[in-house]
């Protein structure tokens, strides 16, 4: 069944663009995404995310001692320049896999040191080029707030994990329904004063900030606990971090390897 408008507004929102088929277009070019994504490795008067470091190395550190639990292949989609997986490659003995979309990003990743125990793959999460139950565990972390479709993801995700895989997924602003209908309803009203604001060249502080981090759909925990469950996931919220419009939520989540159940869900 198609979600209703009200529906899709109470459980995501798209910021950063009008339009999400430019999502995907946007971080395969180079001189974006690479250019402001390191939250603890640039200078704090130069990083739009410092505010929210905190946060990040606490959901890292997390995710680490999760991944230090589980044995076999592990692969992380959205590996950017390795904040998570680079880490993992010095501990670990079992194959470890990288993928991003981004080619620049990928480039930086290969400048660091130490990650010979890793295989690094550009390639779209939406379409891994993996066989079925290749993967022991899947990392997706700050990674699904900048694509599209989470429903193909997860699907992707399920396909290639072993059942009894794990897949460690985050989303961005997952405390409630409300929150996303606030900022959505901000989001016309800035728009509308974006276009006025345009006719005399000017711009709006929170415009400058949107278009330098990119666009992004932010999900909050229910509709994205019943896409992992469609999808034969048994899920756990691990953790949140932050509050209701700047946190993030950390899931894990096991492959039963049962198949999707028919209904559809807005992504």
């Amino acid at each position: 069944m198609k979600p209703s408008e009200a529906d899709q507004i109470r459980t995501s929102i798209l910021i950063g663009s009008k339009d999400a088929s430019d999502m995907k277009r946007y971080f395969q070019r180079d001189g974006t995404v690479a250019k402001w994504w390191n939250p603890e490795g640039m200078k704090p008067h130069k990083n739009p995310l410092f505010p929210l470091l905190p946060l990040y190395r606490k959901e890292k550190k997390d995710v680490l001692e999760i991944c230090a639990s589980t044995d076999g292949p592990i692969l992380e989609v959205g590996c950017g320049d390795g904040r998570i997986s680079s880490l993992l490659a010095k501990h670990r003995n079992d194959p470890l896999v990288g993928v991003d979309i981004s080619r620049e990003m990928l480039r930086k990743y290969v400048d660091k040191e130490g990650i010979s125990a890793l295989q690094l793959i550009h390639c779209d999460a939406e379409n891994l080029p993996f066989k079925e139950d290749s993967f022991d565990g899947v990392i997706c972390i700050q990674t699904l707030v900048h694509l599209p479709n989470a429903e193909m993801v997860i699907d992707e995700s399920a396909r290639i994990l072993r059942e009894g895989g794990k897949l460690i997924l985050d989303i961005n602003t997952p405390n409630s329904q409300r929150v996303l209908t606030i900022l959505s309803l901000a989001r016309s009203i800035s728009g509308r004063l974006e276009s006025i604001l345009k006719l005399i060249r000017l711009q709006l502080p929170i415009t400058i900030l949107r278009n330098k981090l990119g666009p992004a759909i932010l999900r909050n925990t229910r509709v994205v606990t019943l896409i992992l469950e469609r999808h034969g996931f048994k899920v756990r919220l691990h953790a949140t971090y932050g509050g209701a419009t700047t946190g993030f939520a950390l899931f894990v989540a096991t492959n039963t390897k049962q198949s999707p159940t028919e209904n559809t869900l807005y992504p």
